[in-house]
């Protein structure tokens, strides 16, 4: 049985063929608007899910998103944009 390659080799192989590390090392990629609207791709579903918190798995990292008003407004295999007022971003291992 072959192990996994390290995140450390990954980070390199990354680096050296100039490709987006969300990519290579199957992290999520967050685009937020103000603090109006969160956009995550790469996620793997929703852990949690209140008006005044959003939990998202996203491989071996969980983001947590409170606020007020949360909604989720698009969910998709592996993309979700969550909207109301954001209060902080938490990032869990």
């Amino acid at each position: 049985m072959k192990n996994k390659p390290s995140k450390h080799i990954k980070e390199k192989i990354s680096d050296y063929l100039e490709l987006p590390k969300e990519i290579m090392l199957d992290l999520p990629q967050l685009i937020l608007k103000g603090d109006k609207e969160i956009y995550i791709e790469n996620c793997r579903g929703v852990a949690e899910y209140s008006t005044q918190l959003v939990r998202v798995n996203a491989n071996n990292l969980t983001v947590n998103i409170t606020g007020s008003n949360l909604n989720i407004k698009n969910i998709a295999d592996t993309q979700i944009t969550v909207y109301g007022k954001i209060k902080a971003l938490e990032f869990k291992q």
